[in-house]
Formats: structure tokens, C-alpha cells, sequence
């Protein structure tokens, strides 16, 4: 029976640092008693978890009436004894508490406090722990990651042939494409497209080049494209996130911003060339075997903002890191790795 229910991050990033938390919950208590609940834009991606039963919320769980259908959907599901809260949002402790959760347990954060029956205190010195890490917190004092490997993701067979037969549309053999995210979620985050055509220009030299990001990206993957579209391929909008994690799983390096994306592809395995501005690597580093990550002190950074505040020098975190930085990076984990064993 489940009686465990977790509420987890909204974003991919953060999905992808909150795995070793719901490995240690299923290690102490059975990953069957355990009920995840997502937002829709990740609940493909904690679908392949095998094993683990996975509720996403519906696109209306914002509103008054979205809620409310939320919280009876989860109490069809079970009598939940206890609730962790990884999102640090005052909506999702409000749907625990309407949902009927016993002992929610969650981050004292968005004035969500009273909403909890166990509010934990955000670590207060800033940039000393890894969210993974963190997270764990909420687990009691002492609290360690699983001592289990996270399971493998489970993607289904119909995306492996998408994913496949695309490459051989290409022309792509595994190992032999470089994959750059030229998006970014926040102004603040963003390289400049004349960086992203340098940096594209050289990883080009050395093998073919994957674009990838949402469909709104497109121009702008379009705009980076110029001037070398041979041998450079624009895909976004184009994949889901199953096939973005399997393009990741054969490529020979990502490229891109602290992303949700650099996560994913740090995660199953991908080299990754992260570019940090106004985020801390600290807290939010791509946790993987082969991570890099480019960026550039200043007495401003990192200012965790997703718009840079500054008039004197906007972004200056991001436009002062050079393109053959980015670049180099990239050559060099390619070179010290090889080949992904496919």
C-alpha cells in the first residue's frame, strides 16, 4: 500500500538533483509504498524510473478549481501517512494539506510555513551545499544519499527507434556529434548568439553538431546555424524529453548554460561543458563522471537572479566568457573521455 507521497521539483534540473532523495525514501521504505507526484513537463522524465508510480498534475493545478481536482486525484490514490515537499512552492503544500497528507515536510520557504506540519530551514549560508544534498535535509539530521546506484532511466522502445532512425537520417553515428542547447531559461543566463556561432564554428570542425532546445529557440538555433549549416543540425522544438536524453546518451559532448538540459546530459553519462553566470556551481553543478564548468568571477556573481540587475555592464557574468573558452573545454573532455561505450 502506498503511504508515501512526494511532491517533486517542477523543473528538469532540479528533477534530476532530486533523484538521489527519492532513491534514499525507496530505499527505507520500498520504492512500492511510494507515490510521486510531477508537474507535466517533467513527468516523462520521472516515468522512467521503473517501478515507481508516478501521478502527473493536470495543467490547471494553478487555479482554484485545478487544485481541488489535484487533491481529490491524490486522495483516490491513497491515505498518505507522510508527504515530502521538494518543491519549494506555496501551492504545492497547500495541495498536500487539501489532499489530507498527515505530516507534511518541506522547506520553510514562500511563506508556506504554517502549511506544514515539519517546516525545515533552508541552509543558511548560502553557496556551501550541492541541492542534492540539501534536499536530503528534509529526510531528518544526518540524513545520506541511497547506498544503492540510482536505477537506470527507463525510456520506451518506440522513442530508442525514433531516436535511432533519426540519427541514421542524419547521417550521425553514435560518438561522433557534438549536442549544444543554445536556450536558456532566464535573461540572465543567456550566451550571446555571436559566442554561440564560435563556439558551434569550432565544435563543427571536429564532427557534426546537434542543436537542441524548445520550439521557441528555434530561430535563434537558426541564427547560431548560419554560415555553417553543413554538418549542423537544428532540432529544436523536434524532440521529446525522452528523445533529448537519448540523442544525450550517444553524443561525445553537450554544450550549454546551467540548464536543465546540462543536468540531463550529465546525468546519463554525457560529457558536459556547463557555462555558470549568475548561477553557483556550488549548489547547482551537472553531477556526472565528465563536467566541466566555464565561467567568470566578478564581484556580482553568483547573484542566483534570473534577470541581471545591473545597468553598468548587463550580464557581464556571461559576456565575459570567451567563445575558445567554451570550446577548448569541450575538445578537452571529448579528447580525455572518447568515444561513448555504446
Amino acid at each position: 500500500m502506498r503511504d508515501v507521497v512526494v511532491r517533486v521539483p517542477n523543473w528538469l534540473g532540479d528533477s534530476v538533483m532530486a533523484r538521489p532523495f527519492v532513491a534514499t525514501l525507496a530505499e527505507r521504505h520500498g520504492a512500492e509504498r511510494i507515490q510521486v507526484v510531477a508537474h507535466p513537463r517533467v513527468a516523462e522524465f520521472w516515468r522512467a524510473w521503473p517501478g515507481l508510480d508516478v501521478a502527473a498534475l493536470g495543467r490547471d493545478a494553478g487555479s482554484v478549481t485545478g487544485m481541488i481536482r489535484s487533491a481529490r486525484s491524490i486522495r483516490r490514490r491513497g491515505t498518505f501517512r507522510l508527504g515530502y515537499l521538494l518543491s519549494a512552492s506555496f501551492s504545492s503544500a497547500l495541495l498536500f494539506a487539501l489532499a489530507g497528507v498527515r505530516e507534511r515536510i518541506g522547506f520553510a520557504s514562500d511563506a508556506r510555513s504554517w502549511l506544514l506540519t515539519e517546516p525545515v530551514p533552508r541552509t543558511p549560508a548560502a553557496g556551501t551545499l550541492h541541492y542534492s544534498t540539501e534536499m536530503l535535509r528534509l529526510l531528518g539530521p544526518g540524513a545520506t544519499a541511497a547506498t544503492r546506484a540510482l536505477p537506470a532511466l527507463d525510456w520506451p522502445k518506440s522513442e530508442r527507434r525514433r531516436t535511432r532512425d533519426r540519427l541514421r537520417a542524419l547521417g550521425l553515428d553514435p560518438g561522433s556529434y557534438a549536442v549544444v542547447a543554445v536556450g536558456a531559461a532566464g535573461s540572465s543566463k543567456r550566451y550571446a548568439p555571436g559566442n554561440w556561432q564560435h563556439v558551434v564554428a569550432q565544435l563543427r570542425a571536429d564532427g557534426p553538431v546537434v542543436l537542441v532546445g524548445i520550439n521557441t529557440e528555434r530561430p535563434l538555433a537558426d541564427r547560431v546555424a548560419a554560415g555553417t549549416t553543413v554538418g549542423v543540425h537544428n532540432l529544436c522544438g523536434e524532440t521529446s524529453l525522452a528523445g533529448l536524453a537519448l540523442l544525450l546518451e550517444t553524443a561525445a559532448v553537450f554544450v550549454g548554460v546551467d540548464s536543465g538540459a546540462a543536468h540531463l546530459a550529465a546525468h546519463v553519462g554525457c560529457p558536459v561543458v556547463a557555462i555558470f553566470g549568475p548561477g553557483d556551481p556550488v549548489e547547482t553543478r551537472p553531477l556526472g563522471p565528465a563536467v566541466e564548468v566555464v565561467r567568470e568571477r566578478l564581484w556580482c556573481a553568483p547573484c542566483r537572479s534570473r534577470l541581471c540587475l545591473r545597468t553598468d555592464i548587463p550580464s557581464e557574468c556571461m559576456e565575459r566568457i570567451a567563445p575558445a573558452r567554451v570550446s577548448a573545454a569541450a575538445q578537452r573532455l571529448v579528447a580525455l573521455v572518447g568515444p561513448p561505450a555504446r
